[in-house]
């Protein structure tokens, strides 16, 4: 079902676009995250384990999922969606977290020192631009955007 959704959303305009789609993405992201807690059940409920505390203090899921694939993308449009789609799967949780948000801030800010986002987001097709659009404006409050749009 999923894969019919990207392939919708998704449809290349050249083959030599190898960029990756923000769905999948998204999918990088909440696979991760998936990962990540299914170890902590694991250790949880294991009899052998000599670990069997939960989580531990400032433990998080989506940080741990983000550090797997920060560093995975060739293209600064790429970068950008990892970055717009980590703060919507946080939720706002860690918008008051200081170290957290200056962390990511700085990040989107950089890619947009060197990156027109007007000129990125034409270069996408239509729905996936209207998809990642959707998720920029949730987030225009934070100011992160200029005077996108």
């Amino acid at each position: 079902m999923m894969e019919v959704m990207i392939q919708e959303m998704y449809v290349p305009d050249s083959a030599y676009d190898q960029r990756q789609p923000y769905q999948l993405i998204y999918l990088a992201l909440l696979e991760n995250y998936r990962t990540f807690c299914r170890h902590k059940l694991s250790i949880l409920f294991s009899k052998t384990s000599p670990i069997r505390k939960g989580w531990l203090p400032n433990e998080q899921e989506l940080d741990w999922s983000y550090e797997q694939v920060e560093f995975s993308f060739s293209y600064p449009i790429e970068e950008l969606m990892l970055e717009i789609a980590n703060l919507i799967l946080d939720g706002g949780r860690s918008f008051d977290n200081e170290n957290w948000m200056n962390y990511h801030r700085e990040k989107i800010q950089k890619i947009l020192q060197k990156n027109d986002l007007s000129t990125m987001l034409f270069e996408l097709p239509q729905p996936e631009r209207e998809y990642f659009e959707y998720d920029l404006r949730l987030l225009k409050p934070l100011g992160l955007f200029g005077n996108w749009e």
